[in-house]
């Protein structure tokens, strides 16, 4: 279906925008120690990477299911 790849494309997009506006207003909030500002980025390139595996893990999944025979 066409949708799938548009829409794991846009959540790429959409993600790696939030996560480089989150990390401006970081910066420009000079968070408390830099020790707590790259643990807290970590996690949210960890989290990021999560998400992308299990929503291509799922759509692989979906893809197979509804294969036409």
């Amino acid at each position: 279906m066409w949708f799938r790849p548009a829409l794991g494309f846009y959540l790429l997009i959409f993600s790696s925008l939030a996560f480089w506006l989150l990390m401006a207003a970081l910066q420009r909030a000079k968070f408390a120690s830099e020790a707590t500002w790259t643990a807290y980025i970590m996690a949210i390139e960890v989290h990021i990477l999560l998400f992308h595996f299990l929503t291509s893990l799922l759509g692989a999944k979906c893809k197979t299911i509804l294969k036409p025979k």
